[in-house]
């Protein structure tokens, strides 16, 4: 210990703490009695506030390490202790606070992203939700930027490196006194025989006592500023002012975009009141509209109110919308349709007013029923279930759609080709409303709810049947096998017919007809080698028939062309394959190779069984 404090450098000189006489004996403290009188004086506990502290604090160079001392560093140290604490929450809530903001403007956010999904929510998101999420998010982001400067950073540097500080303070000044005090006591245990060491024990006396001093006044500063309203103290309360001042600017400027947002709200809620006032006004007319409806339907007679569909197929016929609304067919038992002949003696006008375009529901069997020699109108098949379908015709082609509740139009068969179709009422059928159409490959029956719908499907069916053998439809490509031959034939056709009408000067009536009768020959070619029982007349058998019933589909001679010829147009229509090239479309053509008489044999002679 003596060699420490003799190597030690020399210590400015303190004041002289009292005017006593050198020879003065001074009382005696030990170790343990400073220590008893120090724990013996309450000291604060630690719940010490701010108030607690004493107005005055006495500076160290100007008090003893005494009781007074002793009490306000006890205090002192227990401040600091509750500020360790304290910063401890306040960090861990400031780390809190900016996790549920970011989570607050995350559903924000993904709020405004679900109302943009909503149709008729755009305007209300494009005019205030979307630009205001926008803002909030970018002060949002400012504002965790500052509390990270302001707030997070200067707590982590008081609590990491100021409060560890100020631990490493005490522990040093508590070694230093513990130190002093033991010398002290062994100094006053000294004899006082021996000068030279007397002398000495002064010097190494006064030394400890002056680096005690020292230390003692470093921790009391330290201890200053670590206090209430110390240095540190007043750092931590700018940083909250700063941080308080940044948040009112940004939530100001927030409230400043609100406001700025408010004409383009203020629109839309206009807007919005004046459709609610719309949508009130046109509620109620259609309600007194229903009730006035009611009244005259309930008025009339069962039998002259037509049935959904037709009144919805009415409204959207092609070729006259006017006389179908105001004209709806009613159900006749004396009047039945049974093929596509008999609607020749149906009311033309009428069955031309439905259109060729329909849609609506019927009931059918899974699969179509196929054809038999035997018997060719059998009834369905028993274990088939009979459902609800969405049929639809148009363009040619009967199309039926299955999973209609749920919004979905999935084709459940291939489209049926009317090309090469027939229609008629079902016979021998246990269920009501049936009819069935029929093509070469297979027989489809339908059955519709009422007897209304099923005359009308069969006659727009029919309609668009027509219009195909006439060449009017507007039906789409079906890539049939044989459409690049028919095609090559019509258009061949069309060029000679044309050429021939608009320039007759060009050439004599023998070239027209040599060119007529090649182009028949070319075509009564192509329908004999497309089946081997074109070659023979379909009645008679009579090899070589070049005459056609346009309507059966079939060729026969020309002595059974006439007996057809005999029977009227209204069952038979008869036309030359030399004489009558002009009647021949594309359409038709593909319709006679389809069917041919070996077909329509299987079909015809079948019935006769």
């Amino acid at each position: 210990m003596a060699a420490r404090l003799a190597d030690e450098p020399p210590l400015p000189a303190l004041p002289d703490e009292s005017n006593e006489d050198p020879d003065t004996p001074t009382p005696t403290y030990t170790a343990d009695t400073a220590t008893t009188t120090t724990a013996n004086i309450p000291g604060p506990t630690s719940n010490t506030t701010v108030a607690s502290v004493p107005a005055i604090i006495p500076l160290a160079n100007n008090s003893e390490d005494g009781p007074l001392f002793r009490a306000t560093v006890v205090e002192c140290e227990n401040h600091i202790r509750t500020m360790k604490a304290t910063s401890k929450r306040i960090l861990k809530s400031a780390q809190t606070v900016m996790e549920t903001r970011r989570a607050w403007v995350a559903a924000e956010e993904a709020f405004v992203r679900e109302l943009e999904g909503m149709r008729i929510a755009e305007s209300l998101v494009e005019s205030y939700w979307r630009p205001l999420s926008q803002h909030l998010t970018e002060h949002s982001e400012m504002l965790a930027q500052r509390m990270r400067d302001l707030l997070i950073q200067p707590f982590s540097q008081f609590y990491g490196v100021d409060i560890k500080a100020a631990e490493l303070q005490r522990k040093s000044f508590e070694e230093e006194s513990k130190e002093y005090y033991s010398f002290l006591s062994r100094y006053m245990g000294m004899k006082q025989d021996n000068p030279q060491r007397k002398a000495e024990a002064d010097l190494k006396h006064e030394r400890k006592r002056r680096h005690f001093e020292l230390k003692r006044l470093e921790y009391w500063n330290f201890l200053l500023e670590m206090k209430a309203g110390g240095r540190k103290g007043e750092e931590l309360y700018s940083c909250l002012a700063e941080f308080a001042d940044k948040h009112r600017q940004l939530l100001g400027d927030l409230g400043v975009v609100a406001e700025e947002l408010r004409p383009d709200l203020e629109t839309v809620l206009e807007s919005s009141r004046l459709r609610q006032e719309q949508f009130l006004l046109q509620s109620s007319t259609r309600s007194e509209s229903s009730l006035s409806n009611s009244a005259v339907i309930a008025a009339l007679p069962m039998s002259l109110i037509p049935p959904p569909n037709i009144r919805r197929d009415s409204a959207r016929s092609i070729d006259s919308d006017q006389s179908s609304t105001d004209s709806p067919q009613s159900p006749s038992n004396n009047h039945n349709i049974t093929g596509i002949r008999d609607l020749e003696h149906q009311d033309i006008d009428a069955g031309l007013a439905l259109g060729r375009r329909k849609e609506g529901f019927l009931f059918a069997t899974n699969r179509p029923s196929p054809h038999s020699n035997a018997v060719v109108l059998e009834k369905p098949n028993n274990l088939n279930t009979w459902r609800k379908y969405w049929c639809v015709l148009s363009e040619g082609q009967l199309h039926e759609y299955s999973h209609w509740k749920r919004g979905i139009t999935q084709p459940h068969n291939e489209p049926i080709n009317l090309r090469i179709a027939t229609v008629r009422s079902c016979r021998n059928q246990d269920r009501r409303f049936c009819f069935e159409v029929i093509t070469p490959k297979f027989r489809r029956v339908y059955q519709a709810t009422s007897a209304e719908d099923m005359n009308s499907w069969i006659n727009v069916i029919s309609n668009a049947i027509q219009s195909l053998l006439n060449g009017t439809s507007s039906c789409r490509n079906l890539n049939l096998q044989y459409a690049r031959d028919g095609a090559e034939w019509s258009a061949q056709a069309s060029i000679s017919s044309a050429a021939a009408t608009t320039a007759p000067d060009r050439r004599s009536l023998e070239e027209n007809n040599s060119n007529e009768q090649h182009l028949g020959s070319r075509l009564l070619h192509t329908l004999r080698n497309s089946d081997i029982a074109n070659t023979l007349c379909a009645e008679c058998g009579a090899k070589n028939p070049d005459w056609c019933v346009i309507n059966l589909g079939i060729l026969v001679c020309i002595e059974c062309s006439g007996i057809h010829r005999s029977l009227g147009t209204h069952i038979s229509k008869v036309r030359s394959f030399t004489l009558d090239t002009n009647s021949y479309t594309k359409d038709l053509v593909e319709f006679i190779r389809s069917v041919g008489n070996s077909i329509s044999n299987q079909i015809w002679e079948a019935n006769l069984l």
